[in-house]
């Protein structure tokens, strides 16, 4: 609990009404502006600094800061291990105070129970030797490694709730996210007992999930609002979502056609074509899982096993920041974007 005192308040008056109340700690107001909290130990040693009768408004305090009303779970979280407080006290763009939260109500705001499958079990070949002693995961782009980025997405978009599949060099996986996760987070690891594909490890969930969830590839990094697919995916009713990305390939040659008899009909120097590429992040229902079988299995198989099943597979086309990090060249290029404030 915590109580309102007035900026203008004398700061043995206020440690008086706290003793009163049982409580210990105090939000600092100037009619509604919010000008910071101060517990009853700091105000003892105000009182030692300024005298009993100093405002408690006009004194330093330790703590001045709030979160907007709107703050994302991440910015939530934040605060929480940065303030080290029991509750959150959220303002208006004005500063105004509009309500303080005990932190697990604050936790709990505009959040998902929608689970995210994190798929980190692969190799990362195409990275080597970048991944022969660190997972791909792992990997440091800017300065912090792939996946932190992914799961601080994810919690801005107010997702709190991770499997994470992993097989290659799991214990590095497994330690780096038990030792960097903030308050709130729900983590459980699955593991896949060999090599099992962009969808093999989801057989190991068949029954473990009961609500729509994500599936997000740890190689890719998007600025999307997951919350935003969840809810176009729940409106198309559809078994699964794939999230969809414009990219545009250009051909370095001349490209021919004929006509079937060795005879050129067209030809046109270093065109560009357009195509909708999957990003490696999705939405399943969880019935889907019952067809995904016990072995190495791709995200494409388990797509073509929903149409066969005549099910709907709808597409989000996302116009947001995308890329993945599978290669030294797209490794790079993360690396430029990061630098140049793109993600």
């Amino acid at each position: 609990m915590t109580l309102d005192v007035h900026a203008e308040t004398p700061l043995a008056s206020a440690l008086s009404a706290l003793s009163d109340k049982g409580i210990d700690t105090a939000i600092v107001l100037e009619g509604r502006i919010f000008l910071g909290i101060v517990t009853a130990v700091e105000i003892k040693g105000l009182i030692e600094e300024f005298g009993a009768g100093a405002p408690i408004g006009r004194c330093p305090l330790v703590s001045k800061r709030a979160l907007a009303l709107l703050a994302n779970p991440l910015e939530i979280r934040k605060f929480i291990t940065d303030s080290n407080l029991d509750f959150v006290p959220f303002v208006n763009a004005r500063g105004e105070l509009l309500e303080v939260l005990p932190v697990q109500h604050a936790l709990e705001r505009r959040t998902y129970e929608n689970p995210v499958v994190i798929m980190a079990g692969g190799r990362g070949l195409r990275l080597r030797p970048l991944t022969e002693t660190i997972p791909k995961p792992l990997i440091q782009v800017g300065e912090k490694p792939i996946i932190s980025y992914i799961v601080e997405h994810l919690l801005e978009c107010g997702f709190y709730r991770y499997i994470v599949a992993v097989n290659y060099l799991k214990e590095q996986i497994i330690e780096y996210m038990e030792n960097c996760t903030l308050p709130g987070i729900a983590i459980e690891y699955i593991t896949e007992s060999d090599v099992m594909g962009t969808a093999g490890a989801l057989h190991l969930l068949v029954h473990k999930i009961d609500t729509p969830f994500i599936v997000h590839n740890a190689d890719v990094l998007t600025k999307q609002d997951i919350g935003d697919l969840l809810r176009f995916h729940l409106d198309s009713k559809a078994a699964i979502t794939v999230l969809g990305k414009s990219e545009r390939v250009e051909v370095s040659f001349g490209v021919i056609e004929t006509d079937g008899k060795n005879c050129l009909s067209s030809i046109e120097e270093k065109p560009s074509f357009d195509y909708l590429i999957s990003t490696g992040i999705y939405v399943l229902e969880p019935e889907v899982l019952e067809l995904v079988p016990p072995r190495r299995y791709d995200m494409v198989e388990l797509i073509q096993a929903v149409k066969a099943k005549g099910l709907t597979v709808a597409v989000y086309e996302t116009k947001k920041y995308w890329r993945d990090v599978g290669t030294h060249e797209t490794y790079a290029q993360v690396v430029r974007d990061i630098s140049n404030g793109l993600l």
